[in-house]
Order: structure tokens, then sequence, then C-alpha cells
């Protein structure tokens, strides 16, 4: 449970309704995937009884999950095979248009991105990740306002989303506006104190407002946190120039 009091984001504590809301809502995706492993095993055992087909949802449910599990482990080709899969099989499955049309912007391959991410939105308004990849999309192409709305439409309907935090800092960083990018990582270092590279990134941005104290800070918290023995030499090298 987040509390102010440990430094998570200001306000958080009168949103608990809504992080509530969405923690719900992510668990019943995960229990979704476990009921279609069931279905599908049911499918196959006549002790189970009844018809063997599964249900287009299921399936097109466990694509989806097969799809993120391949994206998080960088087969971006075939996660997005998946999630094509996916959407031939419930062509109303708005995450998985959502997820494609980020995969079609991984490629640069922007009219289909586009036309995925509005179909996203279009089934479901209210899909945070629809929003927040769309406006990764506007940032792409430089529309910088349409980005923005989008970036804090996808924070406020989750506002546990670590990466939307990121990307919104990111845009902030583009458009001259450090302050509010720092803001950003703030949120997103209270709600993932062990990342290192959200720790990179605020300690460039405290770098280019000029305050090397804070840059020089955030560097140590990587040492101490990072385990990537690459980023822990260059970590060291940018302490020993601004020290």
């Amino acid at each position: 449970m987040f509390r102010e009091s440990e430094g998570v984001i200001p306000g958080l504590a009168a949103n608990y309704p809504k992080v509530f809301e969405i923690s719900l809502r992510k668990m019943k995706i995960r229990w979704g995937v476990a009921v279609a492993w069931l279905a599908l095993a049911c499918a196959s055992l006549a002790s189970c009884g009844g018809g063997s087909d599964v249900p287009a949802e299921v399936q097109a449910l466990l694509e989806l999950d097969r799809g993120i599990e391949l994206e998080n482990a960088s087969n971006f080709e075939r996660a997005h095979d998946a999630y094509a899969t996916a959407i031939d099989i419930d062509p109303n499955f708005a995450e998985a248009y959502a997820r494609r049309g980020r995969s079609y912007l991984r490629y640069e391959n922007l009219r289909p991105s586009l036309a995925d991410l509005n179909k996203a939105i279009e089934i479901d308004p209210d899909l945070a990740i629809g929003h927040l990849y769309r406006g990764m999309f506007m940032a792409k192409i430089e529309r910088w306002d349409e980005a923005s709305l989008d970036m804090t439409k996808s924070i406020e309907l989750d506002p546990s989303n670590v990466d939307a935090y990121l990307q919104r800092s990111r845009l902030f960083a583009e458009r001259d506006e450090p302050e509010s990018g720092l803001a950003d990582l703030d949120s997103a270092i209270a709600l993932d104190v062990q990342s290192a590279d959200l720790y990179m990134e605020r300690a460039a941005l405290h770098m280019i407002v000029g305050n090397t104290a804070n840059a020089a800070a955030d560097l140590e918290q990587v040492l101490s946190v990072s385990q990537n023995d690459e980023q822990l030499m260059v970590v060291r090298q940018m302490l020993s120039i601004i020290r």
C-alpha cells in the first residue's frame, strides 16, 4: 500500500479507490489467464465433460499474455505476431490493438501504429496504456500538445504506471521543461525505488538544470542498486567528472 509518509506521489493517498480499482483490474487479467489455461486443460480431458471448444476471448487472452512475455524477453517480432493473433481471434480486444500499435511504433510503421492505437481507444476509452502509447506516438512525430494530453490521461487512468511518468518526463525534457520532467521522475522513482535506469534519467535532468549535487546523489543510488557492470563503469566516470 502506498503511504505519503514514505515519499510516494503527493496526493496519491486521496486516490486509493482509483489505485485499488486498477489493481483489481490487473488481478482480473491475470486471473483470466489462469482460467484460460484451466479451460484449455479441461478441453483435452474427457473427465471434465462438456464440449471441447475454448471460447475465443480465452484464446485471445492467452495470445496477449504470450505476447507480453515475449516482449519482456525482447523477442519483439514474435510478440508482434502474438498480438496480431489475439486481434484475429477477438477483433474487439482493445489491449491487443494498443500493444500491437506500440509494436508498430517500435519499427516506425507509423500509419498502422496510429490506426491500432486509435482503435484501442475507440473500443476502450479508459485503457491507460492505449493513451500512453498514443502519447508516445504523438511525441515521435513532435505533436507535443497531443502527446501531453494522452500521457496525462494515461496517468489519470492508472497513477501506478511507472512508464507513463517516465515517458511524460522525457516529453517535458524535449519541450525544455526540465523541472516538470523532474517532478514526473520523482513520482516514477517513488513507485520503483530499485530502478537504476530511473535514477540515471533523473541525474541527467539534474545536470541539465545545473544541480550537480542532486545528480551526484542519484548516481550514487545507481551504484547501490545496479547490477549492470557497464552501467556502473559509466556512472563512476560521470561521478569523477562532476565532483
